[in-house]
Order: C-alpha cells, then sequence, then structure tokens
C-alpha cells in the first residue's frame, strides 16, 4: 500500500486528470482513486500504443481490490492494441493466438483473456474475483494473489510514496507459470481435462465446434512436433550473466571441494535451490538493458535473454 501522502495527491479529480502519470495513482490501493486512474488512462487514444511501456497494466494487476469494473473496462480497450513486441499494435496480427495478441498474455490464464475479449468486461471482473474449477475457467484467489506482480514491480511503490513524481522504468515481465495449470490444456475456450471429467461436468455445453476441433488439431501437431529446449543451463548462466553459485538461496546446501571433475554435482541438481527473486532481479536488469523499445539494437539479446530466463 502507498503511503498516504501519494494518495491525497489524486483526491481531486481534477488534479488527476492534469496529472501526465495519473496511471500510477492505480497503486494507491484506495477504491475511488484506482475507479478514476482506470478511466482516465484510456481518454488519450493516440498514447495508447505504448501504455505498456508505463507499467499501467502491472499496477492494475497488482490492485487487490474487488471493485474491478473500472479496471477492466481500460482493459477491454486497450490489452491488444499494444505494441508491446517492438512492432506495431499487436491487434495488426490477427492470425496469431489471443495470448500472443494481449499485453496480459503469460500474465493471466488464456482462459481469462478469452472471457475478456468474448464476454466483455462485466463477466471479466467477475470471473477475476471468483473461485472456479470448470471446463472453461480454472481460477482462484490464490491464483490472483501470488500472481509474481508484486515481485516484479520490486521497490518501485516504495520509491513512490517517497517521491511522487517517480517513474517506474519499464521491464518485460516473463510469463507467469500457475502450479495449477501445470497439468492443462486450454483449447478453445476449454480446458481439456475439465470437459472431459463427465463424473464431475456431465453434458458440459460445447459451442462453436468447428473451431474447437480446428485448434485441437493445431495443438495436437504441435504436441508431436515438438522439441526439448536446446540451451543447457549453463549456456543460460552465461547469457544471463552470473552463476549458480550467485543465485542460490541462502539455505542451499554448501559447496564442497572435489578431487575430481567427476564428483561435481551436475548443474541441474544446482538448479533446485535458485533463489528465484535473485533470478528474477537479474532477467529485470538485462531485459531493461536490452528491450527494443530502449536499444534497437538489442532485439536478439533480448529475446535471448528471455529463453535463459524460462530454461532456468
Amino acid at each position: 500500500m502507498v503511503a498516504p501522502s501519494i494518495c491525497t495527491l489524486f483526491l481531486d479529480f481534477r488534479a488527476l486528470v492534469n496529472e501526465p502519470n495519473s496511471f500510477l495513482a492505480m497503486l494507491s490501493g484506495e477504491p475511488t482513486i484506482v475507479d478514476a486512474a482506470a478511466a482516465i488512462v484510456t481518454r488519450n487514444p493516440k498514447a495508447m500504443i505504448r501504455l505498456y511501456s508505463t507499467g499501467a497494466f502491472y499496477f492494475a494487476l497488482a490492485y487487490p481490490g474487488s471493485n474491478l469494473l473500472s479496471i477492466h473496462q481500460f482493459f477491454s480497450v486497450t490489452h491488444v492494441y499494444q505494441a508491446f513486441h517492438g512492432g506495431e499494435e499487436a491487434a495488426v496480427s490477427s492470425s496469431l493466438p489471443l495470448g500472443k495478441r494481449s499485453v496480459l498474455g503469460g500474465l493471466l490464464p488464456e482462459s481469462l483473456l478469452y472471457v475478456l475479449e468474448r464476454s466483455g468486461q462485466v463477466a471479466f471482473a467477475a470471473a477475476m474475483v471468483s473461485d472456479s474449477d470448470t471446463p472453461e475457467i480454472i481460477w482462484t484467489h490464490k491464483m490472483r494473489a501470488e500472481n509474481l506482480i508484486c515481485q516484479h514491480l520490486g521497490d518501485f511503490p516504495q520509491k513512490l510514496s517517497q517521491h511522487r513524481h517517480s517513474l517506474y522504468d519499464y521491464a518485460p515481465m516473463p510469463p507467469v507459470t500457475y502450479p495449477e495449470l501445470k497439468d492443462e490444456m486450454w483449447c478453445h475456450r476449454y480446458y481439456l481435462r475439465n470437459l472431459c471429467d463427465e463424473i464431475r461436468f456431465p453434458n458440459w455445453p460445447i459451442v462453436e465446434h468447428v473451431e474447437f476441433l480446428q485448434s485441437l488439431l493445431v495443438m495436437w501437431r504441435e504436441e508431436l512436433t515438438r522439441r526439448p529446449m536446446d540451451l543447457s543451463e549453463e549456456e543460460a548462466c552465461k547469457i544471463l550473466e552470473i552463476s549458480i553459485d550467485e543465485l542460490s538461496r541462502d539455505d542451499a546446501p554448501k559447496k564442497p571441494s572435489f578431487e575430481s571433475v567427476e564428483e561435481i554435482p551436475n548443474i541441474s541438481k544446482q538448479i533446485e535451490y535458485i533463489d528465484e527473486e535473485k533470478l528474477m532481479r537479474q532477467y529485470r536488469t538485462l531485459a531493461m538493458k536490452y528491450h527494443p523499445d530502449k536499444n534497437p539494437e538489442g532485439r536478439e539479446k533480448f529475446l535471448a535473454v528471455q529463453k535463459a530466463y524460462e530454461c532456468l
């Protein structure tokens, strides 16, 4: 929660309108202020495709409240129009899956994006605060609370409370992995495991049959041709410019001395003791350095950093 001093800055609606970085008010945690900020952020269509670089989407997802309608209205008119991949707005590439076109892809399950796109912000707001485990939505309060957004923001909310003109230094967040979805496969609005569970969900209606079967065939082909990642843990550490020892948690076993190379433990075993916060900080440092928005020559390195993070 941001200190009261930052909240008072936005209490006057007119001050909020004139504040060039009004989206920062979403970090106040105050419902009325968050509503006003979300409404105002969408008033400048020309700036929409670059909104992602302000951190506005992260700030909105970090909000823990239940009055989400204004935030989700903001999502609905902006999420597929962001140039977050360094090109034009994502909507231009209409052939891409929704998860690739949306700036929220990788942060939220694709099933929730489908609700936002097909059913609108009211249904999306209801889904976000629900505890659901159905063929169409798997989402819980725990998943919302542990989506790592706050961890990615780091100490910026504290800096903002001390210096109200602080600007967020954008770094793309790596895809969020939800343990609850580890063994799930989502295919054109359905989670296949739940859809096939006739005991829990007998006669669950399937709509858009042709699209569903087409999507299923595409996923089947992808699974048949999927190859293991061609990057080793050693190579990933080299790309991230850090060693396994530097990434290790404080409770990791102390490294003993070894008389021969054969006795040195496999790096994959050491990976088990990685401190995820240290890894996230290193990723964020390099992502900020090489992101194409800031470094037009850094695209190749940026993609390599993303792949290395995913590997570890």
